[in-house]
């Protein structure tokens, strides 16, 4: 009997000592699943600076047009709209 009961008792420290082996093991693995998150995050948050810090210089604007130009550009455009109909209706 106390053969059998020793067998027991250790089985049991056996099982317990895994899971005390098992939950070490799980806290490295979280501490470094959350090590690499933060490390993601960090590099995603520098590629957005950099990416704010150079921004393309947008193409400076001319000077506006007067209003005899855009009547001008008006006309210009009127007269291929009708063309493009003259020559749709042949």
């Amino acid at each position: 009997k106390n053969k059998n009961k020793s067998r027991v008792v250790q089985k049991y420290v056996h099982a317990v000592e895994q899971q005390a082996r098992d939950a070490v093991t799980d806290k490295k693995k979280a501490a470094m699943a959350a090590g690499k998150k933060k490390a993601k995050e960090e590099e995603e948050r520098r590629a957005l600076e950099m990416k704010k810090l150079f921004v393309p210089v947008e193409k400076a604007a001319g000077p506006e047009k007067t209003a005899k130009e855009e009547l001008e550009d008006y006309e210009y455009q009127s007269s291929i709209q009708a063309m493009g109909k003259h020559i749709a209706d042949s």
